[in-house]
């Protein structure tokens, strides 16, 4: 006699349902408490390595353990499978080599840990910031609010002068933009060359600052006693890279390098007599670069350099002159938000892109109506530090000039920003990032899941074709 319709779909379903039962996650099935951490810590051992330590426990052999990690405005977290012995008492240690990479002093690290054990139970640690300190020198401190400046070399009277500076930056460009900052900035100083490009895998002998806006952290070559202007300009041009990196930074805000950099320019309190002549001398022989060539890579002739930082700071003049704080407010709202640059400038100061640089162009003293430019084809360049950059041996040093050259500060955006090392880069190594990982599982689920289905069905066709 036939088995029935029903007994034989129960068979059929047994294979399914024990698959299932195994494709469940462990964590499923833990039972019990979960580990517990008992000390979290990391420790600067600048430039060279961030080591992080755990120590935890669980009434289950614990068997897992991952650490988590990233700089402050990476697009992914690093995922690291850390080595220990299996216990209900466990002590694990990972170094992260940042020797062969440029990682500047006082950077916001971002960390925590996950533990599992034997039973599936797992816990997480709480995110901790950690703030990656140049542990060689006794640094002095000066905090308030939103800006922290730190210096070894020099007295109080020395460190309040740097931070009077950045405050009296801070304060104005608050006001200009109609907006605060998002998270604190840090000026870092080095006393001299040597202790400054001891810490990059490259620097140029010209570099006196840098900003790495990501992070927050602005590094600058300030000894007491250096010619005053070169500092009250130094400090207010890295601060502005910072400032208006949080101000405008959005998934698709439009900041084109002209801009940062004419914007940094615009709040250092020097004179500019020498760079309005350069453009107006330029823009009368027609020789002018027009600005749109001007939103990637500055290049690496420095005459061209030269101009087009000039250009930069004319065009921000132009803008600031003709527009009024509100309108400037109104502009970096928009481009905060998301719209592009031309439709900000229509939004908040009323004038298509073609008017503006047609009225830029009249108050340079030369023709309203230019000729359309070529289409832009720059070479963006998104390393670690502009094409024109050559590393400097870190053996060598060299005076220190008010102004150095080609520019006063060496970092245009995008910033400097850490790069995970071989071994901890994913992929490849040894850490994946979790989008990964989740991705993985899903689809060994979901190929397991049709799997199934495509089975059960085979033995309902059989099943059909017998008793027909």
């Amino acid at each position: 006699m036939p088995s029935s319709p029903l007994i034989s779909l129960r068979r059929a379903a047994w294979p399914i349902l024990l698959a299932l039962v195994f494709l469940l996650p462990a964590a499923g099935r833990a039972q019990g408490n979960p580990p517990r951490i008992v000390e979290s810590t990391a420790e600067s051992r600048f430039p060279d390595a961030v080591v992080f330590r755990l120590t935890a426990e669980a009434d289950a052999p614990i068997e897992k353990i991952w650490l988590y990690y990233a700089m402050q405005g990476d697009i992914s977290t690093t995922r690291q499978a850390v080595a220990f012995t299996p216990s209900r008492q466990v002590s694990a240690e990972y170094t992260w080599d940042t020797s062969r990479i440029t990682v500047p002093p006082s950077s916001p690290v971002l960390f925590y840990w996950e533990v599992r054990d034997a039973e599936g139970n797992l816990t997480r640690s709480e995110e901790t910031v950690f703030r990656y300190d140049d542990s060689r020198f006794e640094w002095q401190e000066l905090r308030q609010d939103d800006l922290v400046v730190r210096w070894y070399e020099g007295d109080a009277a020395f460190g309040q002068s740097l931070f009077e500076t950045a405050r009296q930056a801070l304060n104005r460009m608050e006001q200009e933009s109609g907006r605060p900052l998002d998270f604190p900035v840090y000026l870092v100083v080095y006393p001299n060359r040597e202790d400054f490009a001891s810490w990059h895998s490259y620097v140029e002998e010209w570099v006196g600052g840098q900003a790495f806006p990501p992070l927050g952290v602005t590094v600058e070559i300030i000894a007491p006693g250096d010619p005053t202007d070169w500092v009250q300009d130094v400090i207010p041009h890295e601060i502005a890279h910072l400032f208006f990196y949080q101000a405008v930074h959005g998934a698709t805000a439009d900041w084109p390098r002209w801009l940062d950099e004419g914007v940094a320019q615009y709040y250092e309190p020097g004179d500019h007599a020498r760079d309005l002549a350069l453009v107006s001398a330029a823009a009368k022989e027609g020789n002018l670069i027009p600005l749109e060539i001007l939103s990637g890579s500055f290049g690496s002739d420095t005459g061209k350099v030269y101009l087009a930082y000039a250009e930069s700071l004319s065009a921000v003049l132009y803008m600031r002159e003709t527009w009024d704080e509100a309108s400037f407010a109104a502009f970096v709202a928009a481009l905060r938000e998301g719209a592009h640059l031309r439709d900000a400038m229509q939004t908040a100061f009323g004038v298509t892109w073609e008017e503006f640089v047609a009225g830029w162009l009249t108050w340079l003293g030369t023709p309203a109506t230019p000729a359309p430019p070529p289409t832009p084809t720059p070479t963006y360049v998104y390393p670690t530090a502009p094409s024109w950059y050559t590393p400097t041996p870190l053996g060598e040093t060299a005076g220190l000039a008010a102004s150095p050259s080609p520019e006063p500060s060496s970092t245009p955006r995008p910033a400097v920003t850490a790069t995970p090392s071989p071994e901890e880069t994913v992929p490849p190594g040894g850490g994946v990032t979790i989008g990964a990982a989740l991705l993985f599982w899903g689809c060994i689920l979901c190929g397991a899941g049709l799997s199934m289905l495509f089975g059960a069905g085979i033995l309902f066709w059989r099943w059909r074709i017998r008793h027909r």
